[in-house]
């Protein structure tokens, strides 16, 4: 097993060498599992707020508190949203958490996960692709996910469909560099994934209808400490350091 995060530069996903299941992997779902349920189960205290640090992870409660406020409902597609973590960090956050409709888009086993943990809330769906029954949501969210999508642009059009008043992004690989694909070493998998250039990033958003709102470095901890992205092993130029978050906003909102 490579002691590296991620191997190669590739100016495709095809030429990226693949092996191991991947995110079907029972480490990532065994994994998952344990993330939500821990987030689920955090005790209760004497504070008026959650103890999850929702907002240093994602702007997405604080996004779709302003929309519930606004439309007194907000629907959410969340693209790659694992088993849920960001819905119970938005009806936790929110004072009406009543107010939302969140759809989670995942792959079967994840799906199939997810409605065990969420039998009993109707808030939330879990599909193992795009929904056709729903023509539009406020806001889609893609956590950790556009990436590792090999036709990127064409999901992003996909997406777009839903004819949302927010896109926004966190944990986005966008850097300086010329956009380039590489391999991510998973417990003995290779998954292939991008490493996106910023202004050609932004300009695919523009040609969909969405202009660029706002950006954030995307502050990731392990351990209690912050990391960045480890890359020792490529050459500087193509080095991320901190992913992003970025929120853009449909030209007509």
């Amino acid at each position: 097993m490579s002691r590296n995060t991620w191997d190669g530069i590739y100016s495709s996903f095809e030429e990226v060498p693949i092996s191991g299941k991947g995110f079907d992997s029972e480490t990532w779902l065994e994994n998952s599992r344990k993330r939500i349920y821990s987030i689920l189960e955090t005790p209760k205290h004497n504070g008026a707020v959650p103890l999850m640090e929702t907002c240093r992870e994602s702007l997405l409660p604080l996004l779709a508190a302003i929309v519930s406020e606004e439309l007194k409902t907000v629907r959410i597609l969340d693209f790659g949203g694992g088993l849920g973590s960001d819905f119970v960090s938005v009806i936790k956050s929110i004072s009406n958490g009543e107010s939302v409709e969140y759809y989670v888009v995942e792959s079967e086993k994840m799906c199939d996960l997810g409605n065990v943990v969420f039998s009993n809330d109707t808030r939330i769906q879990f599909r193992p692709s795009l929904p056709d029954d729903i023509k539009t949501a406020d806001i889609v969210h893609l956590g950790s996910s556009l990436h590792y999508i090999s036709d990127w642009q064409q999901m992003i059009q996909r997406l777009a469909s839903y004819n949302p008043r927010f896109f926004i992004f966190t944990d986005l690989p966008v850097g300086n560099f010329h956009t380039y694909a590489s391999a991510q070493n998973y417990y003995g998998s290779k998954i292939p994934c991008w490493f996106f250039n910023f202004r050609e990033f932004v300009e695919q958003m523009r040609s969909v209808g969405f202009h660029l709102t706002f950006k954030s470095s995307y502050v990731y901890r392990r351990m209690n400490v912050d990391v960045e992205y480890r890359q020792d092993n490529f050459p500087e130029e193509y080095r991320l350091g901190q992913s992003s978050t970025l929120l853009f906003c449909a030209e007509t909102a």
